[in-house]
């Protein structure tokens, strides 16, 4: 039996493998994991299976430092964006078998329109998704409070756009308190989307506690900001029982976090001005309707001084015309005064005389004068016969003199 050492068939391999790969060639593939060294690059390459996670290939791949240079004065920043865990990439390599380190590949080229385009490819599909879901404009639905004033600020602690979105809304010029809280995240890299909507669930279950959310990350690349066209991540935005703010310093494109918030500013002093020009339009409303209210009730006074001058005068003009007529009154009951005055005289006095006359006729010793006469017994007035028993001694009063006499006999009745 024909046997081989291992060197033996490494070295095999590494003449088939030199001898089928002369040239560079270009692969796409998906970058799991990357390392860095002393400026060199360490990439965990895999390919999946179409519409499943089904790991079907997988590769290490190294980009030496100086070809890094190469690519990053020929490509820019872009450069560094597209060597990222998550991304999709079409690399150009040599493939190199070495008898004793196995199989690498070593970059020479990458084309980072191919990951624009497959993000962006991805980016459309995504937004098709979340229409489907009627997901694209839930957030937009709901109403800010009329003041913003609870923030929870979703961000990088060490991030310099969340330290100047601080800044101004500490600094505005209208002196506004705002209450702050931070959630310290990633917001870098596609492995950061699950932090994200990590760091959401735990907000929307402290909902009570913000008037808003607040989502602030520096300017970058497109690919940088990769993460902010998570599905899932745009899919927890939008369910949000909050309103949602997102200040991502990005290009001219939005990223489809920006499409499902409610609403979307380009920096994250951009956020800042927008919650301090969202409170000031308040204060303004409140100010415009103090000055409606005291247009309103100056009107008001200036008609009711007009209405209570109108009456003022009225009363005075009235008033005189009332003393005018009970002047004139006055001067004719005057001038009736000594006529009226005569009769009421005139009147009494024949009431007088008419008094006076039955007062003569009621006059006792006018009475007894007609022959009529008054007894007493024991000083008091006899007006019936039964006050008188006989042997009764009675004191009789006559128009001229008096008589005393005793009681024989009493008769009752009028006979």
């Amino acid at each position: 039996m024909e046997t081989h050492s291992l060197y033996d068939l490494n070295n095999y391999i590494s003449q088939a493998i030199a001898l089928n790969f002369q040239e560079a060639i270009w692969v796409r593939c998906e970058i799991s994991q990357v390392g860095k060294s002393r400026g060199h690059y360490y990439l965990d390459l895999i390919e999946k299976e179409e519409g499943s996670d089904e790991l079907i290939a997988k590769a290490k791949a190294n980009l030496w430092k100086g070809t890094y240079a190469m690519l990053k004065k020929k490509n820019g920043l872009s450069i560094d964006s597209v060597l990222d865990a998550g991304m999709e990439v079409l690399i150009q390599v040599v493939v190199r078998f070495h008898e004793q380190y196995g199989l690498s590949l070593q970059i020479e080229d990458v084309d980072p329109s191919y990951t624009m385009g497959k993000l962006e490819a991805e980016r459309r599909a995504k937004l098709e998704q979340l229409i489907k879901e009627d997901l694209h404009d839930k957030n937009q639905a709901i109403d800010l409070p009329v003041v913003l004033q609870r923030i929870a600020v979703i961000s990088s602690e060490r991030a310099a756009g969340y330290k100047d979105f601080v800044q101004h809304l500490s600094s505005n010029v209208y002196g506004y308190d705002f209450q702050m809280t931070l959630f310290d995240t990633r917001v870098q890299g596609i492995a950061a989307e699950k932090d994200l909507v990590k760091v959401l669930k735990n907000i929307k279950k402290r909902k009570k506690e913000f008037d808003c959310v607040v989502i602030i990350r520096g300017g970058g690349a497109k690919t940088d900001l990769a993460l902010f066209d998570g599905l899932e991540l745009c899919r927890t935005i939008a369910k949000m029982p909050l309103p949602v703010l997102t200040g991502i310093g990005h290009e001219i494109d939005d990223t489809l976090s920006d499409v499902v918030a409610h609403t979307s500013v380009k920096t994250p002093t951009a956020a800042a001005d927008f919650l301090v020009q969202h409170n000031m339009e308040f204060e303004s409303n409140i100010l415009y309707m103090m000055q409606e209210i005291r247009t309103y009730s100056n009107h008001r006074i200036s008609e009711e001084q007009m209405q209570l001058d109108s009456a003022v005068q009225l009363i005075e003009m009235t008033t005189a015309n009332i003393l005018e007529r009970e002047m004139d009154s006055l001067e004719r009951v005057e001038a009736l005064l000594p006529e009226i005055s005569l009769q009421i005289i005139e009147q009494k006095k024949a009431f007088i005389e008419k008094m006076e006359a039955m007062k003569n006729l009621l006059d006792p010793m006018e009475i007894l004068k007609r022959g009529y006469s008054i007894s007493y017994k024991k000083g008091k007035l006899i007006t019936a016969s039964s006050q008188l028993k006989a042997g009764d001694e009675i004191l009789t009063h006559f128009h001229e003199g008096k008589a005393t006499s005793t009681i024989n006999k009493i008769r009752n009745g009028k006979n």
